[in-house]
C-alpha cells in the first residue's frame, strides 16, 4: 500500500512440512493490519434513492463558496437531496438544486417554498 510493504506470503518449505507429516503444499500469510487499516478508505455512506421525481430548481447567488452554499442549503431545507454548481459569471453564482421527498411526490409548489427557505437562510 503507498509502496510499502504490509505482509508477506510464501510457500512452507517441504522439509518443515514433512517434520508435521503434511502431504499438500501449504501457504502462510503474514500481514501488518496496524499499516493496512491505517491505510484503508472507509466506504462511502449508502444514501437511499428516492422513488418518487426529483424537481431541480436553480438559483443564481453571490455566494461564492460551494462548500458554504451546500452546507446552509442543506440545514435550510429538509426535501433537499443534492446541489451542483451550475455555473459562474463575474460575481454570481449558479446553482442547481435538486428537491425531493422519501414519502411522496413533491408539488412544484412545495419545492419553490424550500428553495425560499433556502434564500432566507443565505441572507442571515
Amino acid at each position: 500500500i503507498n509502496k510499502k510493504n504490509v505482509g508477506n506470503l510464501g510457500l512452507i518449505k517441504n522439509t518443515i512440512i514433512q517434520n508435521f507429516e503434511i502431504s499438500d503444499l501449504v501457504y502462510a500469510a503474514e500481514l501488518n493490519l496496524k499499516d493496512i487499516i491505517e491505510n484503508s478508505k472507509l466506504l462511502p455512506e449508502y444514501k437511499k434513492i428516492t422513488q418518487y421525481a426529483v424537481i431541480k430548481l436553480d438559483l443564481t447567488t453571490k455566494e461564492s463558496s460551494y462548500e458554504s452554499f451546500k452546507e446552509k442549503a442543506f440545514s435550510a431545507s429538509k426535501h433537499l437531496i443534492d446541489v451542483k454548481l451550475e455555473s459562474k459569471y463575474k460575481d454570481n453564482t449558479t446553482f442547481r438544486l435538486f428537491f425531493s421527498s422519501f414519502e411522496k411526490n413533491l408539488t412544484e409548489k412545495e419545492a419553490k417554498e424550500e428553495l425560499e427557505k433556502i434564500k432566507n437562510a443565505l441572507m442571515n
